[in-house]
């Protein structure tokens, strides 16, 4: 390729890029509702409401640890399912088809997250959220990289990780806003509701005339003119008349979506062919390791860890709203950076970073926060709040915002 190809190609058409960041704004629709859980546990009126709470005492009830664990992990229990469908219903119907399935399994489950009058209805609509939430996770990143030109596949897409970090955000921003609400149910059916703004916007970006379906699933559907029309349209640039970078593009869309359609794409495919079942045990392999390092513990509970640390609740609100902050900023610095230095070093940056700090965390934890001499030793208490401060950092850069990039190219 000539110079002055690379150089065209290295430029942004930006509609195409108001696209993707108006799609991956659907990774709100799964951050608030994710982190939302986090502010919800911390509010005294919320566990007395659902009987997790003694009023009276201010100690949990019996059951109290093992309902706050089925509240947090049933939602990931409706990960699965809502995964596994939102890949079928893209893969069948259109990437658009896949948010809109998302959006309404997110909404069904919010409104009866807000409604709820019992810990049972609670439990089940976080398991009807999770779905429509997680599906997002699955559904805009495999759109945003289908249509963004290959120099810039890491930013385009890594918009996806800022969103993400934007809903944790957003929910304890709003957790932290409605703790000053009278006390009462305002105080956690209000952040509750305002999930349900987020899947409905994602309808409305859905149905905007300006945002088309993925090319490359036109093509695999054999509608070659809508792809080749949406294709010239998301890739043409200005100083390229003949607009050959738009060109070659769709000509390889097109001969890989002919190779494609040579191969079976089965779910025991993906496990039966050497190099499907390797690419398959990478991404499964470097997913598992980024939900290993606990990050969803340490969102979720966030205000109950800064409790054990000798925090009251007010603070311990501001701390998990100031927790969050530093994943919005450090999503965007990796999503600059990703294309500059590449996947793979911020990813191991991630990894080992993560694993420093927690290292660091459990031995300020059982050194001043456990103990006859708990609580007395602010600075180190204080050092504990540093460490899950810098572990969402690292995690950010090279974890989040890596990992939706990864995934989809590796596949």
């Amino acid at each position: 390729m000539a110079k002055n190809d690379l150089t065209t190609g290295e430029r942004i058409n930006w509609k195409n890029f108001a696209i993707c960041f108006l799609v991956s704004l659907g990774q709100i629709a799964f951050g608030y509702p994710a982190s939302i859980i986090g502010t919800t546990l911390g509010e005294p009126s919320f566990l007395i409401y659902m009987s997790i709470l003694n009023a009276e005492t201010g100690e949990l009830t019996t059951s109290g640890n093992q309902l706050i664990g089925a509240m947090s992990g049933v939602f990931q229990a409706g990960a699965v399912l809502g995964v596994l469908f939102a890949s079928w219903v893209m893969d069948r119907y259109g990437r658009k088809a896949g948010m809109i399935y998302c959006a309404v399994f997110s909404l069904v489950g919010g409104a009866l997250l807000c409604g709820s009058i019992n810990v049972a209805m609670f439990i089940v609509a976080r398991f009807l959220a999770g779905i429509g939430s997680w599906g997002f996770l699955a559904v805009t990143p495999t759109y945003c990289a289908e249509l963004a030109p290959p120099k810039h596949r890491g930013f385009f897409v890594g918009m996806n990780g800022i969103n993400i970090a934007l809903g944790y955000g957003l929910a304890s921003y709003m957790g932290m806003a409605f703790f000053y609400a009278p006390y009462g149910e305002a105080q956690w059916r209000g952040p509750l509701g305002i999930a349900l703004l987020w899947p409905f916007m994602m309808l409305i970006i859905i149905a905007l005339p300006f945002v088309p379906e993925s090319p490359r699933f036109l093509l695999m559907r054999g509608r070659i003119e809508e792809a080749r029309e949406v294709t010239m349209r998301l890739h043409s640039v200005k100083g390229d008349p003949d607009q050959e970078f738009a060109r070659a593009e769709f000509y390889q869309m097109s001969k890989q979506t002919e190779f494609d359609r040579t191969l079976d794409p089965s779910w025991m495919e993906m496990f039966r062919r050497p190099s499907y079942r390797k690419r398959t045990f990478m991404a499964m392999g470097f997913a598992f390791i980024g939900q290993s390092t606990a990050v969803l513990v340490i969102n979720n509970y966030g205000p109950l860890q800064y409790a054990a640390l000798g925090f009251e609740t007010e603070d311990q609100l501001r701390l998990q709203c100031g927790w969050i902050s530093v994943g919005v900023i450090f999503n965007a610095v990796g999503a600059l950076l990703m294309d500059k230095f590449g996947r793979r070093p911020l990813m191991l940056f991630g990894v080992f970073g993560c694993c420093v700090c927690l290292i660091i965390e459990a031995a300020m934890v059982g050194a001043f926060a456990e103990g006859p001499n708990a609580g007395e030793n602010k600075v180190g208490l204080a050092f504990g709040v540093v460490a899950f401060y810098a572990f969402l950092a690292v995690y950010s850069v090279g974890i989040d915002v890596c990992g939706v990039v990864w995934y989809s190219e590796v596949l």
